[in-house]
């Protein structure tokens, strides 16, 4: 047995990438293993001690019938399709929540990636669920996740025709994530009191009057929205953490109420003055791009700020693959090709690239906190 295989053990974790590494684990069915992890595998795994798993990750398998493996205490499931490494059939993709729902009864968390086309209907009979992730599904219909009273944390990244309309009864929700959704306006949010995580990024708002109900926000994310005015945020004096990038916002000025704000992204703007960053108590990290004259406070210096100075590469490419990462940070294997396929085409200077997108790779674990 290998030292990799040895440390992941003593920690009880296994993770396997491929066929010819499941042909030596035959003899692990022993092992208390809690958290496994299977990664481009087209043969079904070896019997494991399926009682103590708690968390199966499974990413592009060609054989992906759940079901049948026997994990009666598996309570974190996580499932990743790619569009480069398709491997399951679409009447599979179908059914595939149905029979996760009849086999796992003390699932509390649930992550599905790629699927599109999946049937989320039989999702209401899992109440027990505290966090769903559906990125990518090409989901519409999501009435289904009214009834999920225990759900905490909601993410319903890349789905471009969806109906939030029903997010408006799930009041005890803490977070929501749906970026790049194609929402222009987030109204059926307001009743959400306790939400203290929402992510808009990449999003064509024109109305977000009714973020100022969300007085519980502690971060708040509308990178890409095509926001103008932020007046709208003024309430909401419980944010620590603010990112507005990539709008065309002119000035800063209402953030002067909020108090605790600790950090803010504001590059890509038409901003003119930053003063007013001055005056905010608690404010320690600050990251903008330096254009023509700018003037940035020199009081900045002093709180840490992070200056990110003028790059050569086009911030389009740049912004698509740091978004990339940022939404998949849990399939980085699955995901790094896709990187170096987007500097290829990008026709862009290679060595350049390279260089920034190791930067990105390297803040990694501070982007999946956000």
């Amino acid at each position: 047995m290998s030292q990799e295989y040895q440390k992941q053990i003593f920690n009880n974790t296994l993770e396997i990438q491929d066929d010819s590494e499941l042909k030596s684990l035959k003899f692990m069915e022993n092992f208390d293993i809690r958290e496994l992890k299977l990664s481009f595998c087209n043969n079904i795994i070896p019997k494991l001690n399926s009682k103590t798993i708690k968390q199966l990750d499974i990413i592009c398998c060609k054989v992906l019938n759940v079901e049948q493996l026997d994990l009666v205490n598996l309570e974190v499931l996580q499932l990743f399709e790619d569009e480069k490494h398709v491997s399951t059939q679409q009447t599979q993709i179908t059914q595939l929540v149905q029979s996760i729902v009849e086999k796992y009864s003390n699932l509390k968390e649930l992550c599905l990636e790629g699927f599109k086309g999946i049937e989320i209907s039989p999702l209401s009979q899992k109440i027990k669920l505290t966090k769903l992730t559906l990125v990518d599904c090409n989901l519409k219909n999501i009435d289904a996740l009214k009834l999920l009273i225990n759900l905490k944390e909601l993410l319903l990244v890349y789905n471009k025709e969806i109906d939030i309309t029903p997010l408006q009864f799930l009041n005890q929700l803490t977070s929501i994530n749906l970026a790049c959704c194609a929402l222009i306006n987030v109204n059926v949010l307001k009743s959400l009191v306790n939400l203290k995580q929402l992510f808009l990024q990449g999003n064509s708002l024109i109305d977000i009057t009714s973020l100022q109900y969300l007085k519980t926000l502690s971060i708040l994310d509308l990178r890409q929205c095509q926001l103008q005015n932020i007046d709208t945020l003024k309430p909401l004096i419980s944010l620590v953490d603010l990112y507005i990038s990539a709008n065309q916002i002119v000035y800063l000025q209402p953030l002067g109420a909020l108090k605790k704000l600790t950090r803010l992204h504001c590059d890509q703007n038409k901003i003119i003055d930053f003063q007013i960053i001055e005056k905010l108590p608690n404010f320690k990290y600050f990251k903008q791009l330096i254009y023509g004259n700018q003037q940035l406070p020199t009081k900045l210096d002093i709180i840490q700020a992070n200056i990110l100075r003028n790059i050569n590469a086009p911030i389009t490419h740049l912004r698509t693959i740091y978004l990339m990462i940022r939404i998949f940070k849990t399939r980085i294997s699955v995901q790094k090709h896709k990187a170096a396929e987007c500097l290829h085409q990008s026709g862009q200077n290679q060595i350049t690239f390279t260089t920034q997108i190791a930067s990105l790779f390297q803040k990694l674990n501070a982007i999946g906190d956000q």
